[in-house]
């Protein structure tokens, strides 16, 4: 059984199509899909995005109260389940789904992940009147920093300390934008 690493995770670190490192409201999550050593995570906002790990860390990253494993390679938020029937999941429609998705239980456990399921539904409605989609803008990305060559980086320290014969490091860093270890080495 999954134990809960982190009580009350709000955000998840994902990767998105340009590695760019972002941070996404698990409120957001539409399922998820376990792609190797690498979890594919759906959002509400028709997009995607990869997170490295699989999904054993995610179901004890969120914890089983609020997400739902219905088979090795899918996990699912309580929040946008429709309906389980015993062999299949339905999720909620979405406004860019032509119909609503599902997902077949695993076979193996079919029966007592579909009762795990029936559950979870009724505790989640219970617990928060069963709300919708949320209505939010998706989160705003952290670009990464381009990666600058070592060699480009002593050329960049060395030309301002010609240009600045007096300067100390941290006038170096705000000068380059090279942070204050990689300077320090040159």
């Amino acid at each position: 059984e999954a134990q809960v690493v982190y009580r009350d995770t709000q955000m998840v670190d994902v990767i998105d199509h340009e590695s760019n490192l972002l941070m996404i409201p698990k409120d957001d999550i539409y399922y998820c899909i376990q792609d190797g050593n690498f979890t594919r995570i759906y959002t509400v906002y028709d997009s995607w995005f990869t997170r490295l790990g699989s999904m054993k860390h995610l179901v004890q990253l969120f914890g089983e109260e609020e997400f739902v494993r219905i088979s090795p390679a899918v996990l699912i938020p309580y929040q946008y389940i429709w309906s389980c029937n015993g062999s299949e999941v339905f999720l909620k429609k979405m406004p860019w789904t032509k119909q609503p998705l599902s997902f077949t239980l695993d076979s193996k456990n079919s029966d007592s992940i579909a009762d795990q399921v029936a559950e979870g539904l009724q505790r989640y409605k219970a617990q928060t009147g069963g709300e919708q989609v949320p209505k939010r803008k998706p989160q705003s990305k952290y670009k990464r920093k381009p990666v600058v060559p070592p060699q480009q980086k002593l050329d960049m320290v060395h030309s301002c300390i010609q240009a600045n014969p007096g300067c100390n490091t941290t006038d170096i860093v705000a000068q380059t934008e090279i942070s204050l270890r990689p300077v320090e080495r040159c």
